[in-house]
């Protein structure tokens, strides 16, 4: 039942502060992230790492220019991903 599981995921998954100026984090409530990928709203790949794992995720949010941005996050049970916004 993997759409259970996609669903879980997603559930569980948080990006905050939203919007930020500064650090971003993010965890999967109970899962350790094993990398992620942040792209641009328009899809271009801005930062990624697969060599994580860590229950609580901390970006420096200065690395990005303002804006809406998708992080995808990966973990021992699939991806999920989610938006966030620089100021």
């Amino acid at each position: 039942c993997n759409v259970g599981l996609e669903e879980q995921l997603a559930m569980n998954f948080s990006v905050f502060p939203v919007p930020s100026n500064g650090k971003v984090f993010a965890q999967v409530n109970g899962l350790n992230i094993t990398g992620y990928v942040i792209t641009d709203i328009l899809g271009k790949t801005i930062l990624q790492n697969n060599m994580l794992n860590t229950a609580v995720l901390e970006l420096d949010g200065n690395q990005l220019k303002a804006g809406k941005y998708i992080i995808e996050v990966s973990t021992e049970l699939g991806k999920t991903n989610r938006s966030f916004i620089i100021e």
